[in-house]
């Protein structure tokens, strides 16, 4: 599609929802309560809602679907992950113990089944771990002493019912991902479908446009990359390791706070509020990438929680650490 030079021409419905499901859903839910409230009263708005209802239905129905498979996905990663924990954590030396009263740790047979001892049960990305478990049930069997039958039937049913723990929430995984590509078809959509619907409005009132301002939440229509006009109450600058989280702010925050974060490196940043500082990551939450701001209010940021106490940062990144800079005022000024 060809860009737009001129500024009242482009897209704002999609420009400030590009990186935020959530926003989208906020600013898309509002504005459809609203037209549909108001075409009671004036029919001639009848045209525009029904030209937007199937849309908005397509997105609010998707997002709802991509909710429920992120829990799913977060239940079945939280079982898998659990397994491993407790294989690090106690399994592998209580096997391994077993193992050293039939054969000493300096025997040959004992070697055998730990050529490289306990590491690739503690180390190493979880198909390797399951590997080495999978391995060691290989060579007991055919190791086959009569006391340790047993043992060997423990750790294959635990390689058995923990490989399909990770079937699962791997199956979880992909289904998520196409979700949210679907879901990110049908925001595209949406924001297309509200900016048509905007044009339409301006020409039903002209030249009473102020009414139609009255159809959206202004707060979330805000410019992306402005920095907030108002005095700043907190300035935090950090750096994130790759695959790890922190927190950024700790407070009680309410919905009249705002945040400027800007992604100062050069991997994605998820960010969001939650009551718990070692939440899971929400279904929805908000992506500033690489060498991109925004502007927030808190109920964008919210993980669904009752009270919001902690800001918290996320690097996905494998090996790039992240640099995440952000200012907390309490008023986000107008757009």
């Amino acid at each position: 599609m060809t860009e737009t030079r001129l500024s009242l021409l482009q897209n704002r419905f999609d420009n400030v929802t590009k990186h935020s499901l959530k926003r989208m859903h906020l600013l898309s839910r509002d504005f459809m309560d609203k037209l549909t409230a108001r075409k009671v009263n004036e029919p001639d708005l009848l045209p525009i809602y029904t030209e937007i209802l199937p849309v908005s239905n397509t997105f609010f129905e998707t997002y709802n679907f991509f909710q429920n498979q992120s829990s799913f996905y977060r239940g079945s990663t939280n079982s898998f992950q659990n397994a491993i924990k407790e294989l690090s954590s106690s399994l592998i030396r209580r096997w391994a113990v077993a193992i050293e009263n039939e054969y000493p740790v300096d025997s040959s047979t004992y070697l055998v089944c730990f050529p490289d001892g306990r590491d690739p049960f503690h180390r190493g990305n979880y198909e390797l771990r399951l590997s080495a478990v999978r391995s060691l049930v290989d060579k007991l069997e055919r190791i086959n002493n009569p006391n340790l039958a047993d043992l060997t039937v423990k750790i294959a049913t635990w390689y058995n019912e923990t490989l399909a723990l990770r079937t699962q929430q791997q199956g979880d995984e992909g289904e998520e991902s196409r979700l949210r590509q679907q879901l990110e078809d049908s925001r595209l959509a949406m924001a297309n479908a509200m900016h048509l619907a905007f044009f339409k409005l301006c020409v039903h009132y002209f030249p009473n446009l102020p009414m139609v301002e009255t159809f959206y939440e202004m707060r979330y229509l805000r410019v992306s990359n402005t920095k907030p006009k108002a005095a700043p109450v907190t300035n935090r600058s950090l750096n994130i390791k790759a695959k790890s989280r922190q927190t950024v702010l700790s407070s009680l925050f309410t919905e009249n706070d705002g945040f400027f974060v800007e992604n100062a490196g050069n991997t994605d940043l998820l960010v969001w509020l939650s009551s718990d500082e070692h939440s899971p990551i929400p279904a929805d939450v908000v992506t500033i990438a690489p060498k991109e701001s925004n502007s927030y209010f808190a109920d964008e940021l919210a993980d669904g929680s009752a009270t919001w106490n902690f800001l918290v940062v996320y690097n996905p990144s494998e090996n790039e650490a992240g640099k995440l800079k952000v200012v907390k005022i309490d008023d986000n000024g107008e757009v």
